[in-house]
């Protein structure tokens, strides 16, 4: 026996492929019905508005979910992402103070840190590279 919708779900999935074929990365396409959810990453800004305008275009298509990442907006938060190397001394205290502006936020360095640090934020070692949260 035929499953039509499969069927159709997976025609609608083949059109939004060949919609924007080489120009998404790590492309995945999910299909639900005539709803549509699209993820992968585009260089820029403008190369995701014409992927977005190109779907419109898609015979039997009614909802766009975007999950794309655009790499130029990710490659400039990877930039701006601050890092320190533990050094004989330091504690997360004054790593906290000298970089946030104050000690008693120690506690953010320690969750964006846990899988370097491990369980106990009293005991850091010399070398390690923190990541530093805004």
């Amino acid at each position: 026996m035929f499953d039509l919708k499969k069927m159709a779900e997976k025609a609608l999935k083949a059109k939004v492929e060949e919609a924007v074929r080489g120009r998404v990365r790590d492309l995945e396409v999910i299909v639900n019905g005539t709803e549509v959810t699209i993820r992968g990453e585009v260089e820029t800004a403008a190369d995701k508005q014409a992927v977005l305008a190109d779907l419109q275009n898609v015979e039997g298509l009614t909802k766009i979910i975007t999950g794309l990442n655009v790499a130029e907006e990710v490659h400039k938060t990877q930039a701006k992402e601050k890092t320190y190397t533990v050094q004989a001394g330091d504690t997360l205290w004054g790593i906290a103070q000298k970089f946030l502006g104050n000690g008693a936020l120690y506690t953010k360095i320690y969750e964006a840190n846990k899988d370097v640090i491990g369980s106990n934020p009293d005991i850091i070692k010399v070398g390690m590279v923190l990541k530093i949260p805004q």
